[in-house]
């Protein structure tokens, strides 16, 4: 069933795959572990913001925040999505221009990041503009010895993903589009072990993807509620819930 989205912006990282529930609980918590992260790669995977910058894996954390658009005194989510919870790593997001804008970070370094589009002027053209993009310029990180630049692809009736690997990275592009017709599209890129946890993987989008496509297929064609079940994304934030906020 689809996870419902977590009140007030809990990171969206917290969601499984494209937002179905996980099988994982808490002894699949206790069980996270990743080998310190190398940052010393020509080729590290890097997301394009919709402020138009760029952030890689590895940039240190003042960096990163500025660029993905990080206002100063907005307010910012710090708790650990549960599958992260008794790890070294920490993690900020907030509220972006069109959705959720997560860091998560080891030693103040970029180790996990992801954004989400949603609303009104997002549509599917935007994700097939991102997919340009990221083939484009994985493209050219395979001269340094980066990925291939053919994704794999994970596609359904309502959702589609592409992933992309190299030297232990992972980088995910999701088109999530609803019969009610509210488009929204997540981009990440996170060390491999992160990505896994946090059910970004070809494998674990297999099954969201059919699991999505069964809850969905029945609802093609009628007319549904102003206020639908959640979307299946592995990335939404709204505003931040103050009792889970950080400077």
């Amino acid at each position: 069933m689809l996870r419902r989205l977590l009140p007030l912006a809990v990171l969206a990282f917290a969601l499984a795959g494209c937002g179905l529930d996980s099988a994982a609980g808490d002894d699949a918590q206790a069980r996270f572990s990743m080998q310190e992260p190398d940052f010393s790669s020509e080729a590290m995977f890097a997301l394009r913001f919709s402020t138009g910058n760029r952030v890689a894996l590895g940039d240190i954390r003042n960096r990163a925040e500025t660029e993905a658009g990080h206002q100063e005194n907005q307010p910012v989510v710090t708790e650990l999505p549960a599958p992260l919870r008794g790890s070294d790593l920490n993690v900020r997001s907030w509220q972006g221009a069109f959705g959720g804008v997560g860091l998560v970070l080891y030693n103040e370094r970029v180790t996990a990041m992801l954004e989400t589009y949603e609303g009104k002027s997002i549509s599917a053209s935007r994700f097939e503009n991102e997919l340009k993009y990221y083939t484009e310029s994985i493209s050219r990180m395979k001269e340094t010895g980066g990925s291939d630049p053919v994704p794999t692809v994970v596609k359904g009736r309502f959702v589609e993903y592409r992933f992309w690997e190299t030297n232990r990275q992972r980088l995910m592009l999701c088109l999530y589009t609803p019969p009610d017709g509210k488009v929204k599209i997540t981009v990440a890129a996170g060390f491999r072990e992160i990505m896994d946890a946090l059910r970004m993987s070809p494998l674990s989008a297999r099954d969201d993807q059919a699991k999505t496509d069964e809850m969905l297929a029945p609802l093609e064609g009628k007319s549904l509620p102003s206020s639908p079940a959640p979307s299946p994304s592995p990335g939404d934030l709204t505003t931040p819930n103050p009792g889970m906020q950080g400077s």
